[in-house]
């Protein structure tokens, strides 16, 4: 098995169990205790893990995993508002990615009075709320069910995302920063919305104002795969010079 395979391996552990110890991981993957402990430390360079005594937990949002129920009763009218312009940009015939987060299923929401959409999604709350639309050919990724966050992730994941291709891919993030890019609180989450960006003609990236300068642990990607960032309310203008240069519509 390759290095980032076993590593991969081993965050979905933690996120499954909330822990893990070197010393299982290293009869669990047939290495040396020293090989885990230098996977351990690559995670948590990569501010995906933090290690503890003889072992790692999940390292998210402040050290601990903010469950999806709390995270969509956030700025909810915000959410809503981005949705509503995000509804916009959505023509009858769309195949559209969409990821797990509680603002692009403000997005959803509001799209289900369009004809022969095709949806595809890593979310279990999306795809529980499309049971409703005949109107929506609704596929669900499968995958690793990460069960605070109610996505599915992983290598099933992601394969069932690149045998697609969509018109749009409506995505949001922990956090956007000029200088850091796009943001996330974990790679699991992140690798399953790169996948998405990459089978995307069009990428419409879903945040409110909340997260524009905030940091988080893992780089989603930079902003050259963007071509449009709908918020809430209007950006400072140093947000504004830079979506003009970087040729990304701004919509708020």
């Amino acid at each position: 098995m390759l290095p980032l395979e076993r590593r991969r391996h081993i965050v979905e552990q933690i996120s499954t169990n909330g822990s893990v110890k070197v010393i299982d991981l290293s009869k669990n993957f047939n290495v040396t205790e020293e090989t885990i402990r230098r996977d351990l430390e690559k995670l948590e360079q990569e501010g995906i893990i933090k290690r503890t005594y003889g072992g790692a937990v999940l390292q998210t949002e402040g050290g601990r995993e903010v469950p999806f129920v709390s995270r969509s009763e956030r700025n909810k009218a915000e959410k809503r508002h981005i949705g509503e312009l995000a509804s916009t940009l959505i023509c009858d015939g769309d195949v559209i990615m969409v990821d797990s987060s509680s603002t692009s299923l403000e997005v959803v929401r509001r799209i289900t009075g369009f004809r022969n959409l095709t949806l595809i999604t890593n979310s279990v709350v999306v795809t529980s709320d499309m049971v409703h639309y005949d109107n929506i050919d609704t596929i669900c990724t499968g995958g690793h069910l990460l069960t605070k966050a109610l996505a599915y992730t992983g290598p099933l994941s992601e394969k069932i995302i690149n045998s697609y291709y969509a018109d749009k891919a409506i995505l949001s993030c922990k956090g956007i920063g000029i200088e850091k890019g796009i943001m996330e609180s974990n790679e699991l989450e992140a690798s399953v919305k790169r996948a998405m960006i990459e089978t995307a003609e069009k990428v419409i990236l879903v945040v409110d104002h909340t997260k524009f300068g905030i940091h988080s642990r893992v780089r989603l990607t930079n902003f050259y795969p963007i071509d449009i960032v709908i918020t809430n309310r209007k950006p400072s203008q140093e947000w504004l010079e830079f979506f003009d240069k970087m040729d990304i519509e701004c919509i708020y």
